[in-house]
Parts: structure tokens; sequence; C-alpha cells
């Protein structure tokens, strides 16, 4: 199991804690973006598959788990990102559905 630490908003007083989950949504994103910087070679092609899963990052990690649910939409601007590279042929199939199989994931695990 993989724990995500740090301060959480709580009806608006801050607490410090854990939230526990069975997969780690930030550390899933903070992978993907790793993944796709170290293997994607055209830098539009990155560039614009990162742009979203950035944003995402940032929303995740922002502390106030209210606003996660803004994620889903970044996820889904990924995924058609994902989906046009693909079709265009300048992402193969096999890192396509890499892409997409970690982010509907993290989707998942955000009940998206």
């Amino acid at each position: 199991m993989v724990f995500c630490e740090g301060t959480f908003n709580n009806n608006g007083g801050t607490v410090n804690g854990t939230i526990t989950y069975e997969f780690c949504p930030s550390e899933a994103t903070g992978d993907l973006i790793t993944e796709i910087s170290g293997s994607v070679t055209d830098k539009k092609v990155r560039n614009s598959l990162l742009a979203p899963l950035k944003q995402v990052q940032k929303i995740l990690d922002d502390g106030n788990p209210d606003n996660d649910s803004a994620a889903c939409g970044k996820l889904d601007e990924f995924i058609a990102n994902v989906n046009s590279k693909e079709a265009s042929g300048k992402l193969s199939s096999t890192l396509a559905q890499q892409y997409r199989d970690a982010a509907n994931a993290i989707k998942s695990s955000l009940g998206c």
C-alpha cells in the first residue's frame, strides 16, 4: 500500500495527515510524466502530452483533496491528446495504450 502524506484541508481547517491509497494518484502521475519524458523523443508530441499531466500533478499536490476532481478533466484531455497522436502516427499503438491505461488507473483512483 502506498502512503500519500502531506497537509490536507479539512472543512476550512488545516490538519497534517496521511491519506492511504491502494494506488497513489499523485505518485502515479509523476511516474507517467517521467515515463513520457524519457520515452517520447519528438519534442512537440512530448510537450502536448506533458502539459495536461503537469496540471494534474499541480492539482493533486495542492493540498486540497476537494480540488482533485478537476484532475479528471485534465486526464481526459491527456487521453484525447494520446488518441490524436496515435491516429496521426506520431505515437505507437503500444505506447498509446500504455499511457491510456495509466491515465485510466489514475482516473479510477480519483473516482472519475
